[in-house]
């Protein structure tokens, strides 16, 4: 999965996004009162699965 991938994945589950402040190239993902970070630069670069960051899953 790619970070677009992931980014479309995420917003079919209610989450929102924006812009990480310093243009870093990553999005600050939030849903309810929860947040994370995932990086959108190298759009061919494999993130891994969801499923692989178990303690992560459980918020989406």
């Amino acid at each position: 999965m790619n970070a677009q991938e992931l980014k479309k994945w995420l917003a079919a589950r209610g989450c929102t996004f924006e812009a990480k402040k310093a243009g870093s190239g990553h999005l600050i993902v939030r849903r309810g009162k929860l947040k994370s970070e995932i990086p959108m630069h190298g759009a061919r670069k494999e993130l891994g699965t969801v499923s692989s960051t178990p303690s992560r899953s459980n918020w989406v």
